[in-house]
Protein backbone atom coordinates (compact mmCIF):
# COMPACT_ATOMS: atom_id res chain seq x y z
CA UNK A 1 0.00 0.00 0.00
CA UNK A 2 3.35 2.10 0.36
CA UNK A 3 3.76 1.99 -3.46
CA UNK A 4 0.29 2.99 -3.85
CA UNK A 5 0.34 6.02 -1.68
CA UNK A 6 3.36 7.28 -2.89
CA UNK A 7 1.81 7.03 -6.63
CA UNK A 8 -1.01 8.85 -5.42
CA UNK A 9 1.19 11.10 -3.91
CA UNK A 10 3.24 11.55 -6.72
CA UNK A 11 -0.18 12.31 -9.26
CA UNK A 12 -1.55 15.11 -6.38
CA UNK A 13 1.86 16.50 -6.66
CA UNK A 14 1.47 16.75 -10.45
CA UNK A 15 -1.84 17.74 -10.82
CA UNK A 16 -0.85 20.85 -8.19
CA UNK A 17 2.43 22.03 -10.03
CA UNK A 18 0.17 21.59 -12.96
CA UNK A 19 -2.85 23.47 -11.67
CA UNK A 20 -0.71 26.07 -9.79
CA UNK A 21 1.11 26.54 -12.93
CA UNK A 22 -1.81 26.78 -15.02
CA UNK A 23 -3.12 29.72 -12.29
CA UNK A 24 0.03 31.54 -12.30
CA UNK A 25 -0.16 31.53 -16.51
CA UNK A 26 -4.19 32.26 -16.16
CA UNK A 27 -2.91 35.08 -13.89
CA UNK A 28 -0.05 36.58 -15.59
CA UNK A 29 -2.11 36.17 -19.01
CA UNK A 30 -4.68 38.44 -16.55
CA UNK A 31 -2.66 40.62 -15.61
CA UNK A 32 -0.68 41.32 -18.89
CA UNK A 33 -3.92 42.01 -20.59
CA UNK A 34 -5.09 44.53 -17.84
CA UNK A 35 -4.61 47.98 -19.55
CA UNK A 36 -2.69 48.73 -16.58
CA UNK A 37 0.17 46.34 -18.03
CA UNK A 38 -0.53 47.14 -21.43
CA UNK A 39 -0.43 50.59 -20.69
CA UNK A 40 3.06 50.13 -19.23
CA UNK A 41 3.81 48.45 -21.91
CA UNK A 42 3.27 50.81 -24.39
CA UNK A 43 4.51 53.38 -22.26
CA UNK A 44 7.95 51.38 -21.53
CA UNK A 45 8.03 50.46 -25.64
CA UNK A 46 7.53 54.48 -26.22
CA UNK A 47 10.13 55.16 -23.88
CA UNK A 48 12.39 52.54 -25.72
CA UNK A 49 11.50 53.94 -28.69
CA UNK A 50 11.89 57.52 -27.56
CA UNK A 51 15.55 56.70 -26.64
CA UNK A 52 16.78 54.83 -29.63
CA UNK A 53 15.43 58.09 -31.38
CA UNK A 54 16.86 60.48 -29.41
CA UNK A 55 20.32 58.24 -29.26
CA UNK A 56 20.51 57.82 -33.46
CA UNK A 57 19.47 61.71 -33.63
CA UNK A 58 22.35 62.09 -31.38
CA UNK A 59 24.63 59.28 -33.09
CA UNK A 60 23.63 61.18 -36.03
CA UNK A 61 24.50 64.74 -34.87
CA UNK A 62 27.70 63.50 -33.46
CA UNK A 63 28.54 61.73 -37.21
CA UNK A 64 27.02 65.20 -38.89
CA UNK A 65 29.36 67.58 -36.49
CA UNK A 66 32.50 65.11 -36.97
CA UNK A 67 32.00 64.79 -40.52
CA UNK A 68 31.60 68.66 -40.64
CA UNK A 69 34.98 68.85 -38.48
CA UNK A 70 36.72 66.88 -41.05
CA UNK A 71 35.03 69.17 -43.87
CA UNK A 72 36.47 71.97 -42.34
CA UNK A 73 39.66 70.49 -41.29
CA UNK A 74 40.10 69.72 -45.13
CA UNK A 75 39.09 72.89 -46.47
CA UNK A 76 41.78 74.78 -44.35
CA UNK A 77 44.73 71.89 -45.32
CA UNK A 78 43.48 72.42 -48.96
CA UNK A 79 43.14 76.87 -48.48
CA UNK A 80 46.65 76.01 -46.73
CA UNK A 81 48.22 74.09 -49.46
CA UNK A 82 47.19 76.49 -52.02
CA UNK A 83 48.36 79.34 -49.72
CA UNK A 84 51.85 77.46 -50.07
CA UNK A 85 51.46 76.60 -53.63
CA UNK A 86 50.57 80.27 -54.42
CA UNK A 87 53.52 81.51 -52.20
CA UNK A 88 56.09 79.06 -54.44
CA UNK A 89 54.47 80.11 -57.85
CA UNK A 90 55.09 84.35 -56.22
CA UNK A 91 58.42 82.81 -55.06
CA UNK A 92 59.60 81.35 -58.93
CA UNK A 93 58.23 83.76 -60.33
CA UNK A 94 60.38 86.50 -58.63
CA UNK A 95 63.49 84.25 -58.79
CA UNK A 96 62.48 84.21 -62.87
CA UNK A 97 62.23 87.74 -62.96
CA UNK A 98 65.08 88.48 -60.80
CA UNK A 99 66.82 85.92 -63.18
CA UNK A 100 65.59 87.83 -66.08
CA UNK A 101 66.39 91.10 -65.28
CA UNK A 102 70.47 89.87 -64.65
CA UNK A 103 70.75 88.53 -67.60
CA UNK A 104 69.37 92.00 -69.12
CA UNK A 105 71.23 94.10 -67.56
CA UNK A 106 74.52 91.35 -68.57
CA UNK A 107 73.22 91.87 -71.97
CA UNK A 108 73.12 95.50 -72.08
CA UNK A 109 76.24 96.12 -70.53
CA UNK A 110 77.91 93.42 -73.23
CA UNK A 111 76.29 95.82 -75.64
CA UNK A 112 77.50 98.79 -74.39
CA UNK A 113 80.84 97.51 -73.90
CA UNK A 114 80.54 96.09 -77.81
CA UNK A 115 79.15 99.63 -79.08
CA UNK A 116 82.49 101.18 -76.80
CA UNK A 117 84.43 98.98 -79.32
CA UNK A 118 82.89 99.37 -82.05
CA UNK A 119 82.86 103.40 -81.28
CA UNK A 120 86.40 103.02 -80.26
CA UNK A 121 87.36 101.15 -83.38
CA UNK A 122 85.43 103.53 -85.47
CA UNK A 123 87.14 106.72 -84.36
CA UNK A 124 90.59 104.78 -85.07
CA UNK A 125 90.08 104.43 -88.03
CA UNK A 126 88.45 108.05 -89.21
CA UNK A 127 91.53 109.53 -87.38
CA UNK A 128 94.29 106.75 -89.42
CA UNK A 129 92.01 108.13 -92.42
CA UNK A 130 92.35 111.71 -91.42
CA UNK A 131 95.96 111.36 -90.97
CA UNK A 132 96.42 109.90 -94.04
CA UNK A 133 94.70 112.87 -95.88
CA UNK A 134 96.43 114.99 -93.98
CA UNK A 135 99.79 112.93 -95.29
CA UNK A 136 98.53 113.05 -98.31
CA UNK A 137 97.79 117.18 -98.47
CA UNK A 138 100.89 117.49 -97.07
CA UNK A 139 102.80 115.72 -99.92
CA UNK A 140 100.30 117.56 -102.40
CA UNK A 141 101.42 120.98 -100.49
CA UNK A 142 105.21 119.71 -100.81
CA UNK A 143 105.23 118.80 -104.29
CA UNK A 144 103.43 122.26 -105.14
CA UNK A 145 106.20 123.98 -102.99
CA UNK A 146 108.81 122.15 -104.73
CA UNK A 147 107.69 122.79 -108.43
CA UNK A 148 107.57 126.69 -107.53
CA UNK A 149 110.55 126.98 -106.41
CA UNK A 150 112.06 124.73 -109.64
CA UNK A 151 109.78 126.86 -111.89
CA UNK A 152 111.22 130.09 -110.10
CA UNK A 153 115.11 128.24 -110.50
CA UNK A 154 114.11 127.76 -113.73
CA UNK A 155 113.09 131.13 -114.82
CA UNK A 156 115.95 132.68 -113.22
CA UNK A 157 118.47 130.75 -114.87
CA UNK A 158 117.32 131.23 -117.91
CA UNK A 159 118.53 128.23 -120.31
CA UNK A 160 120.77 126.12 -117.83
CA UNK A 161 120.25 123.08 -118.06
CA UNK A 162 118.86 121.71 -114.38
CA UNK A 163 117.78 117.63 -114.62
CA UNK A 164 115.51 116.46 -111.60
CA UNK A 165 113.55 113.71 -111.35
CA UNK A 166 111.05 113.21 -108.61
CA UNK A 167 109.01 109.94 -109.93
CA UNK A 168 106.84 110.35 -106.72
CA UNK A 169 105.92 113.94 -108.08
CA UNK A 170 105.93 112.83 -111.78
CA UNK A 171 108.17 115.67 -112.81
CA UNK A 172 109.82 115.42 -116.29
CA UNK A 173 113.38 116.13 -116.57
CA UNK A 174 114.57 119.56 -117.54
CA UNK A 175 116.37 120.91 -120.52
CA UNK A 176 116.96 123.58 -122.78
CA UNK A 177 114.04 122.27 -124.75
CA UNK A 178 111.66 121.71 -121.88
CA UNK A 179 108.46 124.06 -121.69
CA UNK A 180 108.02 125.71 -118.29
CA UNK A 181 104.36 126.13 -118.64
CA UNK A 182 103.90 121.91 -118.36
CA UNK A 183 105.20 122.62 -114.90
CA UNK A 184 102.76 125.40 -114.40
CA UNK A 185 99.97 122.64 -115.14
CA UNK A 186 101.14 120.26 -112.94
CA UNK A 187 101.22 122.51 -110.40
CA UNK A 188 97.76 122.94 -110.78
Amino acid sequence: MGRQLEADLNLLEEETTRRLEESIRKNVEEKLNSEEVQSEIERRIKEGQKKLFDNVVAQLHKEKEAALAEERRKEAQARKEREELDMMLKENSRRVEESQRREALEQQKKDEERFCELELIKRQKEEVAWRKKLEVEEDHANQKNLLAILCTVLMKSDWMRIEYEVSSLKLLPLGPTSNVSSYKELVK
